[in-house]
Parts: structure tokens; C-alpha cells; sequence
């Protein structure tokens, strides 16, 4: 079954110096929760939103899907609406990290 693993978490701020994260990391932090979503035609929203300490979602998937983030996030849509930000394609077997506002959610649908 096709699935989107989805981890959320705190993204540290960089340093006032400019000095990266350790190893080249883009994400350091503490994960928070995480959840696996079915990837079907059918969109799958995750139940986990932005808030306190869950400022980004990692999305890891193991098929090509459409991504989209908001407060009702839409997978089926190419422009940004003030609920949605527009879809991204993700390739199988690839991670995207996405910054997540208060009350936004991830959901996934899958790809031609």
C-alpha cells in the first residue's frame, strides 16, 4: 500500500552568526509526532496541525503523490487560495520539508 510518512516537529532557528546545522541538517530539533498517511485517489489529510512546537512536517513517500499544505489543504489545485498552499509533485522515494503555520495540515494524493 502506498504511504506518506509524515514527521512533525520544532525547526530551529539558525543562529544569529550564520552558522549552519550540524552535518549540513536542514531540520534539528525535537519530532513531535508522526503519522503515516494512505496514498490513494482520494486525498488524505493528516490530523496533526501547526502549533507550539510543530512548525514543519517532513514528508517521506514511496510513490509519486501531490503534496499540499493549509488550513484545508487541496492537492487538486496549481495556485495558492488562502487555505491551500498549491501542490507539489514528490517523486517515489523522496523527502520534502515544509514549514507549517498555526492550523495547517498536510495532505496527500496520489500522481499520475
Amino acid at each position: 500500500m502506498a504511504s506518506a510518512y509524515v514527521e512533525y516537529g520544532q525547526r530551529a532557528q539558525p543562529a544569529s552568526s550564520g552558522v549552519s546545522a550540524p552535518n549540513g541538517a536542514a531540520i534539528h530539533g525535537r519530532c513531535a509526532k508522526t503519522e503515516v498517511l494512505t496514498i490513494s485517489g482520494s486525498q488524505a489529510t493528516g490530523t496533526a496541525v501547526g502549533a507550539a512546537g510543530i512548525n514543519y512536517a517532513r514528508v517521506t513517500t514511496d510513490t509519486l503523490c501531490w503534496v499540499a499544505v493549509g488550513s484545508t489543504p487541496d492537492t487538486s489545485i496549481s495556485t495558492a487560495t488562502a487555505a491551500s498552499g498549491a501542490r507539489r509533485i514528490m517523486l517515489a522515494n523522496t523527502s520534502i520539508e515544509l514549514a507549517l503555520f498555526a492550523g495547517q495540515k498536510v495532505a496527500v494524493l496520489s500522481a499520475p
